[in-house]
């Protein structure tokens, strides 16, 4: 039987299985995809003592040891995400912890220190805005998604490392379809909250006070009630700049971009000096950007991914949370109108005079390698970076990762002139790299060096 065949017929059965499964207790585990390499699997205790229900992408490569990857159902129907590694045979001390290397390509590397929770598992919870945690979830992310990754699991004792191969791209969309519909199931077993797990009932209501209650509690404060988002242009210093924005009480959210130029998201009147932030739409998966002050403006400043403004455009509230835990949630009305009005602004092309080499990339068919960029004999990128053509060229190339840029046009089959931005989140690729020569998968000359894994 065809390996396509039998993936058919695998996304056929789940159907089947659950239908069957709906009339008795649900069991501990239901299969929902086991496929080599990976299967996927719902987890679900019967107990809310025996922990929270989540969805597992795990592997199926060998009898007596795994990697998991375990998105877990949470308090407010909030996803968390957790590593975890087993392996029949280990005698692991419970409660300490050791470092161990997740590689999804070369350079994608991630060193979380994962904990033994049992004397044959190690585990390792997922938590916003912990270099580790960022790291880890990248090298993940790339496993499965876009052009699907093999995955290496390195320790640092004696345990040999384990190597999980890469999808077929046919196999990671029937894997993707299959984790869709655990997920969607995942959401409907709730969590119950603090107050219910107590006991109590709960109310999506403020509980009133009646007459004969005596209460000295502060009344709860809560975001203002924003505006409707507007669509508008102004000529600044470096030309025409769309805006389409909002306001809730003192703090203005909105996004800014000139032709030709990186989308920048701002947040005025919330954060003070740099910080990290989540964007997210409903429930839509949350974006974790760098963010700081502009010094034209005095806006925090955010470079957002463009995929955000179809996000906003469809959505119904927006929520930026900052790493001090300072939030702004705004509603979308309006955005339907305004954000295909900014999108016909920003996507013009730049005037013909423009210099290619001066302005920040903007997103076009850029897909993920394992990239290096040195400068003088200094790494300036060296792991995963996004790459793809530059402007409407297809000869002429990006390559972007952690806020710095640099920009490769081509002479020739052979040679280019290289520019970049010279120092992290800065804007403009005014820095001039020289003169270079293609050998192999790298560009090379006497100042800089840029190579990408294809």
């Amino acid at each position: 039987m065809s390996q396509r065949r039998k993936i058919l017929i695998t996304i056929a059965g789940v159907a089947v299985g659950l239908l069957a499964s709906a009339a008795n207790t649900l069991a501990a585990e239901t299969t929902y995809y086991d496929e080599k390499p990976w299967g996927v699997y719902l987890h679900a205790p019967e107990s809310p003592e025996d922990g929270n229900p989540y969805c597992a992408i795990r592997t199926t490569l060998w009898e007596a040891r795994s990697v998991g990857i375990e998105y877990i159902l949470e308090a407010g129907d909030e996803i968390g995400v957790a590593l975890r590694l087993n392996k029949q045979g280990w005698d692991l001390p419970v409660g300490e912890t050791t470092a161990v290397k997740v590689q999804s390509m070369v350079g994608a590397l991630a060193t979380p220190t994962m904990k033994a929770i049992s004397g044959n598992e190690l585990y390792f919870k997922i938590t916003q805005f912990e270099p580790e945690s960022m790291a880890l979830g990248i090298a993940l992310k790339l496993v499965f998604n876009g052009q699907p990754q093999p995955l290496t699991v390195a320790f640092e004792g004696s345990e040999p490392a384990w190597s999980v191969p890469a999808l077929g791209l046919y196999e990671a969309h029937a894997l993707d379809q299959v984790f869709s519909k655990c997920l969607l199931d995942l959401r409907g077993l709730n969590v119950a909250s603090s107050a219910g797990a107590a006991g109590g009932a709960t109310s999506p209501f403020i509980q009133k006070s009646t007459p004969t209650e005596n209460t000295t509690s502060a009344p709860t404060t809560a975001t203002p009630p924003s505006s409707e988002w507007q669509f508008s242009k102004a000529e600044e210093d470096w030309g025409q700049t769309c805006y389409a924005s909002t306001k809730a009480g003192d703090i203005k959210v909105g996004f800014m971009g000139s032709p030709g130029k990186s989308l920048i998201g701002y947040v005025d009147g919330l954060f003070d000096g740099d910080t990290i932030a989540t964007w997210r739409v409903d429930d839509a998966e949350s974006q974790s950007v760098i963010g700081g002050p502009s010094d034209y403006s005095g806006w925090t400043e955010f470079s957002v991914p463009v995929e955000l403004l179809d996000e906003v455009a469809h959505g119904r509230e927006l929520a930026i949370t900052g790493s001090s835990d300072k939030q702004v949630v705004v509603s979308l009305k309006g955005a339907a109108e305004a954000i295909p009005a900014f999108n016909a602004c920003f996507g013009k092309a730049p005037p013909a005079s423009a210099s290619n080499s001066s302005t920040a990339p903007t997103e076009g068919t850029k897909t993920f390698r394992s990239c290096l960029l040195q400068v003088d004999g200094k790494k300036v990128i060296d792991g995963a970076c996004s790459w793809g053509p530059y402007g409407s060229s297809s000869s002429d190339f990006v390559m972007e990762a952690e806020g710095y840029f640099a920009q490769l046009f081509t002479n020739d089959a052979t040679t280019a002139t290289g520019y970049w931005n010279g120092e992290r989140n800065a804007s403009h690729a005014h820095d001039d790299l020289g003169r270079l020569e293609k050998n192999g998968n790298c560009w090379a000359g006497p100042k800089a060096r840029l190579c990408v894994q294809q």
